[in-house]
């Protein structure tokens, strides 16, 4: 088993690559678990935040861990995501290059707690 998470801009790097964006981006052809995506009413809290508000960030983390998280079974999100690729090795990707105020970084955290350990990919030729 090989979780990681990454951002749409390593795209090239990365082999199972698996959208957690609400809105990912035009291009994106693959697939897209949108069950791991955060909800229009959170996503439009901070969309264009030109500057980092770690207050409001914050909040919209926790509220993601309660709406989204909180909803879903770790076990059966893991068996349809490793379904799909049909191997236990995929990147769960979202659009931040810095994952520290994002939530993929709260998805990998609430995966690894749950016995599937999933960390943030930032290298080259990732499964090739």
């Amino acid at each position: 088993m090989n979780i990681k998470t990454s951002y749409f801009g390593n795209l090239k790097n990365i082999h199972n690559g698996i959208s957690i964006a609400l809105y990912p981006p035009d291009w994106y052809k693959g697939f897209r678990y949108y069950k791991l995506a955060p909800p229009k009413n959170l996503f439009d809290r901070i969309k264009g935040i030109s500057h980092p508000d770690i207050d409001l960030i914050e909040d919209y983390l926790s509220d993601y861990k309660k709406e989204v998280l909180g909803k879903l079974d770790p076990n059966t999100v893991y068996l349809e995501l490793s379904h799909y690729h049909r191997c236990d090795d995929f990147t769960l990707l979202c659009f931040e290059k810095d994952d520290t105020y994002c939530h993929r970084k709260v998805v990998a955290e609430w995966l690894t707690e749950n016995g599937y350990p999933c960390e943030e990919f930032n290298g080259t030729q990732e499964n090739k």
